[in-house]
């Protein structure tokens, strides 16, 4: 089926190198939901992607699948290990009957793994979707004139076995992996850096987005920035930003050039607003920044005054843990190390005391498991240091 045409498509020709050799991050043997359609006669019908790594690819890695609804639940037949599948099922590939409440539900899907054959603690992995409750992402779903959904709610899935959110999609496409046709929606307005001075550009080959459009691709042997929409600006001063159709809310801009890694890219903060969008529908909406790392008129960022700062970090890459030595001229009062993942995520908080010389031990137990994270270090508001941190 056609794809929307994204404005960032525009550059994908560009020859990027990277030479990190990186450990790739690991993701869980799971099904999940990646879409659900009501027919006119209010029965459901469930698409499953089950998704199993090549290095799980054993017999017995996955126990057993169990669906459940605010009604109950029920165990999944006829499921098979497969590396990746779509699955189409209803009520009759269940072991009992199972409702599902098309006006509001919350639908969960439990994997139960087999530990002996995993590296994760956990022995159960879970993906749900809540719809019909007022805050939820899924608020409201389109009616059909004989009952049932118009839409469908599908999972935006940049990559395989790696879920990001639920989004509303006016052309259902059970059976097949879920686009982006009849889904996308627009937020538009203007957009105004920190002292309220209009921004009308994309500076150079820095491209802004909204926090939920900002994804990551896997382009061995990293995982680069590749924003599913890019702001797009106008004549007229207007920006325009497409998305896709869901509730959600936004605190942050992100800003970088196509294909980065994370470490490079900006997260400006914003007076935090919310929209809740249907297909093909506009809102206007005014971005006010208050973030002072981007200025009108300035084309580059400058570099952050770390001259004063050095952080050590031993041993790096680590299996159990590591340690941040760090030392500054001045004291670290007030200041904090953040730990994100490679997708953005904020992994963990760490306040640092009122001296100029500190260590600070960061436990394995404490991150998500094996992969590449990224730390930054922040004083005064301000970001002096970042990194990455590889764990075993």
């Amino acid at each position: 089926m056609k794809r929307i045409i994204l404005l960032v498509s525009l550059i994908l020709s560009l020859n990027v190198v990277f030479s990190n050799p990186n450990p790739v991050v690991l993701y869980d043997p799971q099904a999940f939901i990646s879409e659900l359609f009501f027919t006119s006669d209010n029965e459901w019908h469930m698409e499953i992607e089950l998704w199993v790594p090549e290095y799980y690819l054993i017999n017995g890695v996955i126990d057993s699948i169990v669906i459940q609804s605010n009604a109950g639940k029920s165990r999944w037949l006829g499921w098979y290990i497969t590396s990746h599948q779509l699955f189409l099922i209803n009520k009759w590939n269940l072991n009992d009957y199972l409702y599902f409440n098309p006006d509001q539900d919350t639908i969960t899907i439990l994997t139960y793994l087999n530990q002996s054959l995993t590296n994760y603690g956990d022995s159960v992995v879970v993906h749900q979707l809540i719809y019909g409750y007022p805050d939820c992402e899924i608020p409201s779903v389109g009616d059909g004139s004989l009952g049932g959904w118009s839409q469908s709610i599908c999972a935006r899935e940049q990559n395989y076995g790696d879920p990001l959110y639920f989004y509303r999609d006016d052309s259902p496409t059970l059976g097949i992996d879920n686009d982006t046709q009849g889904s996308v929606a627009t937020v538009s307005g203007y957009f105004y850096d920190h002292r309220d001075s209009l921004i009308t550009y994309n500076a150079a080959d820095y491209y802004f987005c909204f926090q939920i459009n900002s994804e990551f691709a896997y382009i061995h042997p990293v995982y680069a920035w590749s924003p599913l929409s890019a702001i797009h600006f106008e004549e007229n001063g207007l920006y325009n930003q497409n998305v896709l159709s869901r509730h959600t809310n936004t605190a942050y801009i992100i800003r970088g050039t196509m294909f980065c890694p994370f470490y490079d890219l900006q997260f400006l903060e914003c007076i935090p607003f919310e929209y809740n969008l249907m297909p093909g529908e506009v809102i206007s909406q005014d971005i006010h920044l208050t973030d002072t790392n981007f200025i009108v008129g300035m084309r580059d960022l400058p570099e952050p005054p770390s001259d004063n700062l050095h952080v050590t970090i031993a041993p790096n890459p680590f299996s159990d843990y590591t340690n941040f030595f760090i030392e500054s001229d001045h004291t670290l009062a007030g200041g904090e190390i953040k730990i994100f993942d490679i997708k953005g995520r904020l992994v963990k908080e760490i306040r640092l005391h009122e001296f100029t010389k500190e260590i600070v031990r960061l436990e394995k137990s404490e991150l998500y498991g094996s992969g590449v994270y990224v730390y930054a270090v922040i004083c005064d508001e301000k970001l002096v240091k970042t990194g990455q941190l590889i764990c075993q």
